[in-house]
């Protein structure tokens, strides 16, 4: 494995873990002081974490979307390449 794949797989756990502790305290938060106060200020707090965990969720998404797409639009043109039994008709 070189350098770049090494330091790139630590800052994927690291960035994971600050996610999942970030989680896991609020979890914890709403558990333990659940009232809709907390709640809503809980909300108010993350609004910046939803925007950003939306926004690299969406890139990922969009590329997915695309090329599910292409692949049924591949499966249609190459259907319709080999389907010749009414082309012939069109000649008689």
């Amino acid at each position: 494995m070189d350098e770049e794949q090494t330091i790139r797989r630590i800052a994927i756990w690291f960035i994971g873990i600050l996610v999942a502790f970030k989680l896991w305290t609020v979890l914890l938060i709403v558990i333990y002081a659940s009232t809709w106060e907390t709640v809503q200020f809980l909300l108010a707090n993350h609004v910046l974490w939803f925007a950003v965990g939306a926004a690299l969720v969406s890139g990922p998404a969009l590329f997915w979307v695309r090329l599910l797409r292409l692949r049924a639009r591949r499966r249609e043109l190459i259907r319709s390449e080999w389907e010749v039994e009414d082309s012939h008709k069109l000649y008689r």
